[in-house]
């Protein structure tokens, strides 16, 4: 048995093609990889104006911020002698890896496949001479819908700030609202051609361990091409499709989210999605609103009483007057009866 419901039969997965490009990384190479791609972008860089050191820079348009790479990659290459006076490449790299440039994110990449994706994610390349290695820069653009309110989850008293599509902007919101040091996120990429980072998100300490792993693990096994709606990632964490009951609760309030965590659920975050993911769900959280622990504890007992009660009447209303119209009129009173035949004969 599941924590989510029935077990699911283990299915094997599609295999996947790993490397994705397996040719050396050079220039020629990820020229290959990006061929008919015409906002793939390269220029040689001269090193301080000297004409026998010269490095490539490679990145995307679009997809970069062309003013970090001007100011915090250029403008270093183009005016910093020291560089030019290194003796060979590999010192060179080393320089620049250690601060010769302005920038606060680099990393060094030896795959093709690796390079590939960091020139999606919005990164530049630096590509040199004889080198088998690279130098990748963090200088993405960040434009993303901003922060706004709520349009589904509207409260009265509480936060106005909702997901966004950007998860690293999700995960900042919740360090916001939990500012705990347990807070733990984990990290992994989901889909083979949209490549969407999941984060799963929990509060050590407080929630049970086994229940992480085995949310963990479940999206270890996603195999499919791409995750672009909601639906690509709840039907494969839960157990038991053939229902109708929801068993996990999305929200796209943080605090909401947060709340969840501190109550040792596991959290789900996905790039491009603005609403976070909650497991395992159970009836009463779909019958909790954002605003009752904002209301006195009386209050929002009465009113989580009111929601049960026009539960049960609205699933056994209907089916009371079914029963009782067309099997059992015998314990409809009979002047009502009487009066609902007259009116009948009157239409």
């Amino acid at each position: 048995m599941g924590f989510f419901g029935r077990a699911r039969e283990n299915v094997p997965p599609h295999p996947r093609k790993e490397p994705r490009y397996d040719l050396p990384l050079t220039l020629e190479s990820l020229e290959t990889v990006f061929a008919g791609c015409a906002d793939f972008s390269k220029r040689n860089v001269r090193l301080a104006g000297d004409g026998e050191k010269v490095i490539t820079l490679c990145y995307i348009s679009g997809m970069v911020r062309m003013e970090r790479v001007s100011d915090y990659v250029l403008r270093p290459l183009a005016q910093d002698s020291a560089l030019a006076d290194c003796p060979d490449m590999a010192e060179l790299m080393a320089a620049m890896e250690e601060g010769a440039l302005y920038n606060l994110g680099v990393e060094r990449r030896s795959a093709t496949d690796r390079a590939a994706f960091d020139l999606v994610e919005g990164n530049c390349l630096l590509l040199f001479p004889g080198e088998t290695e690279v130098l990748s820069f963090n200088v993405g653009t960040e434009e993303k819908r901003s922060i706004s309110e709520p349009e589904n989850e509207t409260v009265l008293k509480g936060p106005r700030d909702s997901f966004v599509e950007s998860v690293r902007t999700n995960t900042s919101l919740c360090r916001r609202h939990l500012k705990a040091p347990e807070l733990r996120l984990r990290e992994q990429i989901v889909g083979r051609q949209s490549v969407t980072t999941v984060d799963v998100l929990y509060l050590e300490g407080v929630v049970d361990p086994s229940l992480v792993e085995r949310v963990q693990a479940r999206l270890e096994r996603i195999d499919i091409d791409a995750v672009l709606s909601t639906g690509n990632i709840e039907e494969y964490i839960i157990d038991e499709t053939a229902t109708a009951f929801p068993l996990v609760q999305y929200t796209e309030r943080p605090d909401r989210f947060c709340a969840g965590l501190a109550e040792g659920r596991v959290g789900i975050l996905i790039d491009g999605l603005p609403l976070g993911y909650l497991a395992p769900g159970v009836i009463g959280d779909f019958l909790r609103a954002p605003q009752d622990k904002s209301n006195n504890w009386m209050v929002a007992s009465v009113i989580s009483v009111l929601r049960y009660a026009c539960l049960l009447l609205t699933l056994t209303l209907p089916a009371l007057y079914i029963a009782v119209v067309t099997f059992h009129q015998e314990m409809i009173p009979t002047r009502l009866a009487l009066s609902i035949i007259a009116a009948k004969r009157d239409v």
